[in-house]
């Protein structure tokens, strides 16, 4: 899995890479909020499934966590840029926590919509403890480490965007849904969040935007 997912952020690359190349139209883009570098910071909440050789029957884990997202979109339809990921759930018996760090790509295919396919892949390591130390047992799991993978959908509102301003670029809200799958050295998990971001788009700079005579200078 970890590595079909590789080859096809690697085919995303390589197919942004060439229409950047050979399209022209590249050049100088209509100007939309949805452009440039951007920041976003977000809460999150859902729940997480862990199962574990020695514990198969753990309950899953609701909670919550919190997001933090920047990168560039390079193409009207494409965005490459980083994701960090926490998150701290319990349940009856046990508490968990997890950080993540991945790589993410993103795909926009409509082109008047801010709708967009998201994923991404990286390191992540998480922890599970008792609710009630005394009931610990000295083969409890307590730790672990390894891979995550998150799939999953955003909507990108801008509710201060002026599109007959001819800007670039601003403030944004974002709502998101994704699962996450984490194959680790001691935990195999999964989950399913839904999440806001608050974000900025920071835009192009105007020559590389397609601009009326009278916007251009």
């Amino acid at each position: 899995m970890r590595i079909l997912v590789f080859n096809l952020l690697l085919l995303a690359v390589g197919s942004g890479l060439a229409q950047a190349q050979t399209d022209p139209t590249t050049e100088l883009r209509v100007p939309a909020p949805k452009q440039g570098y951007f920041v976003e910071l977000g809460l999150r909440s859902g729940v997480l499934a862990v199962s574990n050789d020695e514990l198969p029957d753990l309950d899953p884990f609701p909670g919550f966590g919190g997001a933090f997202r920047f990168g560039e979109m390079t193409l009207p339809w494409l965005g490459f840029g980083g994701v960090g990921h926490v998150f701290f759930g319990s349940n009856d018996e046990f508490t968990t926590g997890f950080g993540a760090f991945s790589m993410e790509a993103q795909v926009a295919p409509f082109k008047n919509l801010d709708l967009a396919g998201r994923v991404a892949i990286g390191p992540f390591f998480q922890v599970v403890t008792r609710e009630d130390e005394s009931l610990a047992l000295d083969d409890d799991p307590d730790q672990g480490f390894g891979a995550i993978l998150t799939t999953g959908v955003s909507w990108d509102l801008f509710p201060f965007y002026d599109r007959q301003a001819y800007g670039s670029g601003g403030f944004a809200v974002s709502l998101y849904a994704d699962g996450q799958f984490l194959l680790g050295s001691d935990f195999t998990s999964a989950g399913a969040f839904i999440g806001v971001e608050l974000g900025y788009f920071f835009g192009l700079p105007k020559n590389k935007l397609k601009l009326p005579l009278e916007e251009a200078y």
